[in-house]
């Protein structure tokens, strides 16, 4: 008779068989706490709203801080997401990706007015701030990928 072999539950396996999550985070309390502070984010990214085209030091602090923003997001999404690939039927993560997922997209929702005001900045006045403010290097690229689909743009009112 052929020798089964038992599938063992990520619970009895060798941790150093595992994923190493606490590169990420230490444990699923500190993700909760780091998940709470997109909110803060987010209401700080929305103070941005209709001033990008100001200054080229108000431009800069908002690019500054999306970036931070999308790293720390980027982190809170892997976290939550391969601990749900670990067992898909654990509700506990099906949840955080549920509650991640709310605060992305309110996030999104929260920043919808950075392409059209991007966009709205007129030439000269853009290169100005690079000139007036070294650190807009930095964004160049990403800056001139958003204004180059100006066509193709809806109105701020739309866009959100």
């Amino acid at each position: 008779m052929a020798d089964v072999i038992k599938t063992l539950k990520r619970s009895e396996m060798d941790p150093k068989d595992t994923w190493d999550f606490t590169d990420l985070y230490a444990n699923d309390e500190a993700w909760e706490q780091e998940l709470s502070t997109i909110d803060t984010d987010k209401n700080a990214m929305a103070a941005f709203c209709g001033k990008l085209g100001d200054s080229a030091q108000t431009l800069l602090d908002y690019l500054t801080k999306m970036e931070q923003t999308d790293c720390k997001a980027m982190l809170l999404s892997q976290y939550c997401m391969r601990k749900s690939d670990i067992d898909t039927r654990d509700s506990k993560y099906q949840a955080m990706v549920g509650r991640f997922m709310t605060a992305i997209t309110a996030l999104g929702a929260a920043c919808s007015f950075e392409t059209p005001e991007i966009m709205a900045i007129p030439d000269e006045t853009l290169d100005g701030f690079y000139a007036e403010c070294s650190g807009l290097e930095r964004y160049r690229r990403y800056l001139t990928n958003i204004r180059r689909r100006r066509a193709h743009t809806l109105s701020p009112a739309e866009e959100k």
